[in-house]
């Protein structure tokens, strides 16, 4: 059986249409959606339209095609909009919600939590404790959760996540297959100790509950994503546990997915760039990093429309969600000549995303509530 694992695609178009083809030309029998599907926008509220306007037509591409297409909602997808995305993947027979779900296809048994460590970002509709032993990160501000009505806000957010599951207690709810040397598990957040969840900033924020449960049960494959940037900082994109293969392939400008074949267990990484444009354009932003480095920061090297933009986080704390770009500037180079003055006084690290509505001038940037 041949897989195609990505994750983190966050809403950008171009890479679900390469997606369809990709998994054309692979001839997948299973694409696996892992999570983090809908735009990260200034309006979160309207995830559901990149529901409506895009994902249906993409699901039924693949159930038109015959190819069996396992999702799920990511941390960054807003839990409100859970019922519309499995109302959408339930008119395909091809399409499956994988959320705290199993299914089988082919023989092998695919086991999916979307859950996460909490982290120090707003959001947590996700977010549980690693263990009971958990020791929280420093906040960003409340906690939010997505409701019908907009955001609810959590002053106490530590007191109230300890009410809930940890990610440890919720390993072990999942429906267990029947035999593990023929099982797929799909957990959005990475195990901790293997490489695979390191932060550019060098913090390892892997869950410990998960290397425990995948050290312990032995599934024949785990595959994960979440922390973007990690397969860039440590150079790893896959690990051993034991007899189990732990895969994650990362996300950032470029489109990386991983190709595997169950039967030999031969997998690879594959990154895929837009276009030539960004091609060379991103031979300008390393040479930009690497000589400011004072003023750390990468951008989307397309820099001609919202859609393009990628997330950026600021080092000391607070997170951006990208930038509003003027119609009139085609031109990255232009962008980027005009603004580097006011940049030295900035610190940032950039990773994937889709992000606007943050301007860089003079003054101190909008920080969005939602992250």
């Amino acid at each position: 059986m041949r897989l195609l694992f990505v994750m983190d695609l966050h809403g950008s178009k171009w890479k679900y249409d390469r997606l369809f083809e990709a998994a054309k030309e692979f001839q997948a029998n299973v694409v696996i959606n892992g999570g983090d599907m809908l735009p990260k926008s200034a309006e979160p509220f309207r995830q559901d339209e990149f529901i409506t306007n895009y994902l249906d037509n993409h699901f039924a591409r693949f159930n038109s095609a015959g190819i069996y297409y396992l999702c799920y909602p990511g941390n960054d997808d807003l839990m409100i909009f859970d019922k519309k995305l499995e109302e959408t993947c339930n008119k395909y027979s091809f399409v499956v919600c994988l959320a705290q779900c199993k299914f089988e296809v082919g023989g092998y048994e695919f086991v999916g939590m979307n859950l996460v460590v909490d982290y120090p970002f707003r959001l947590k509709d996700r977010c549980r404790m690693d263990t009971d032993d958990y020791t929280f990160q420093e906040q960003f501000g409340t906690g939010l959760l997505s409701t019908p009505d907009g955001w609810q806000e959590i002053d106490d957010w530590f007191a109230h996540v300890k009410k809930l599951p940890t990610i440890e207690e919720e390993l072990e709810r999942l429906v267990h297959p029947r035999n593990m040397t023929k099982s797929v598990y799909v957990l959005h957040m990475p195990p901790s100790g293997l490489g695979l969840d390191k932060c550019s900033y060098g913090a390892e924020v892997g869950s410990k509950a998960i290397y425990n449960f995948l050290n312990k049960y032995q599934p024949k494959l785990s595959l994960h994503g979440h922390i973007h940037e990690s397969p860039e900082v440590t150079g790893r994109w896959y690990a051993k546990l034991g007899r189990t293969i732990c895969i994650q392939p990362g996300q950032l400008d470029e489109f990386t997915y991983v190709t595997i074949d169950l039967s030999t267990m031969k997998f690879d990484r594959v990154r895929e760039h837009h276009n030539k444009e960004q091609r060379s354009q991103s031979a300008l932003i390393t040479a930009f990093v690497a000589t400011n480095t004072s003023s750390v920061m990468v951008m989307s090297p397309t820099m001609t429309a919202v859609s393009d933009i990628h997330e950026f986080s600021l080092i000391r704390g607070y997170c951006f969600c990208g930038f509003s770009i003027p119609k009139h500037i085609r031109s990255f180079n232009f962008f980027l000549r005009k603004h580097i003055c006011c940049l030295r006084s900035y610190h940032f690290l950039a990773f994937s995303g889709c992000y606007d509505n943050i301007f860089i001038d003079s003054k101190p940037c909008r920080r969005n509530p939602y992250l």
